[in-house]
């Protein structure tokens, strides 16, 4: 069966229109604008000539040299000119991952649904669907959206519809996977917590034009789960709206930005297993080591380097996961402290190993001595007992040392 109009008339259609997005679009008023809003709310017909017909704004399109919908929206408050054309969104967010603490980046799969109000989308049905497949789907207007931490987005999974509503609503829908980068704050890894924030704007449109608005108060989606990082759930991130100063041809203007923020937090259970207890081991068998016969030279020698490569291996296996950085983490300042400690360790066998050397050197002179004094003391007697001179007397205690 062919898709036309459901049911309605203009009456109940405009009977049912919610005193949104700047008020009802104003068919009363006896003006020109009025009249051609009226021809608007006129138009009806199969699905497909129903969107050629709002596309080319029929029947007034032709004769105002309208060609597509592909402008600014007008609203109520256009229309008039009262105020900007209020652009409502929501978010929902359905996933989070691969995220990258060395290139500060994550993906987040999420959809955006705006809500805004165009009085030249009229017409005497309830609603038609234009999705990005169709042909006429370029004719209208879709908002130049900018996420300013976004890094880069999937074509693949990028989907995008309209939704319009015969009192004039055109609710757009767009689903995204896309990379967004965030600033990551390593000072107490392993217990990091990072706060990511995502900012929507239209680029050099100012405020006087649109206002962005959140059209809820929460996120919305599923729940969200990572192996290695704790996210904030949806419901629990923040959401405002500002404005932001820029400069234009125009001179200083303002524009509308609407904000996210939510944090990452790590699970450190995994880092603690991999780095602070394996050094806290490794320094329990350096000082072990301390223990062996300092004459074990093999056995020492391998107690005391093994411990401090492996965390020497370990620091460096621990940058390389990291971004370059201008500090230190409270993990690397651990691990360079145990990797200190297992060094004087070695330092240590090195320098009882030298001094026992030393110490047995000096045993054997001072026993080579001794026996050279009482060599010399036999050849003396042997000498007084064949005639010769009398023996000198035996060195004193004093002379001895």
């Amino acid at each position: 069966a062919e898709r036309g109009c459901i049911g309605g008339t203009s009456d109940e259609l405009l009977a049912k229109d919610l005193p949104l997005f700047g008020g009802p679009c104003p068919i009363a008023d006896q003006t020109s604008d009025g009249e051609m809003l009226r021809r608007f709310l006129n138009r009806s017909g199969v699905e497909d000539s129903l969107i050629a017909q709002l596309a080319t704004a029929h029947p007034d399109g032709a004769s105002q040299g309208i060609e597509s919908l592909d402008s600014r929206p007008l609203s109520n408050a256009v229309l008039r000119g009262q105020g900007p054309q209020i652009l409502s969104m929501s978010l929902e967010v359905d996933r989070i991952s691969e995220i990258n603490q060395k290139a500060m980046t994550f993906k987040m799969h999420y959809v955006i649904k705006w809500f805004w109000r165009d009085c030249r989308l009229l017409m005497h049905c309830k609603k038609v669907t234009v999705n990005q497949q169709h042909a006429r789907f370029s004719s209208f207007w879709v908002p130049p959206l900018r996420i300013t931490q976004r890094e880069a987005d999937d074509p693949a999974m990028v989907t995008q519809k309209h939704e319009l509503y015969g009192h004039g609503w055109d609710i757009f829908t767009e689903e995204h996977m896309s990379t967004f980068r965030c600033p990551f704050h390593f000072e107490d890894m392993p217990y990091d917590s990072h706060k990511c924030t995502l900012e929507f704007l239209l680029p050099d449109e100012p405020d006087s034009d649109y206002q962005i608005l959140w059209k809820d108060d929460v996120v919305e989606g599923l729940e969200l789960r990572n192996g290695g990082w704790v996210i904030d759930q949806v419901q629990d991130w923040k959401m405002w709206t500002g404005t932001v100063p820029y400069h234009s041809k125009s001179g200083d203007v303002n524009s509308s930005r609407a904000y996210v923020s939510f944090h990452i937090t790590r699970k450190p259970a995994q880092m603690i297993e991999s780095y602070v207890v394996s050094a806290g081991f490794f320094y329990v068998l350096s000082w072990v080591g301390l223990w062996i016969s300092p004459a074990a030279v093999p056995a020492r020698a391998a107690i005391g380097i093994i411990p401090v490569l492996v965390i020497s291996n370990k620091i460096t296996a621990l940058y390389a996961s990291l971004p370059p950085l201008g500090y230190a983490t409270k993990i690397s300042s651990y691990m360079t402290m145990a990797l200190m400690m297992l060094t004087v360790n070695m330092l240590e066998y090195g320098v009882v190993h030298v001094s026992s050397k030393e110490s047995k050197r000096l045993a054997d002179a001072l026993k080579a001595q001794k026996e050279k004094v009482v060599d010399e003391c036999v050849v003396s007697v042997d000498a007084y007992e064949g005639g010769g001179a009398a023996p000198p007397p035996p060195p004193s205690r004093t002379a001895h040392a």
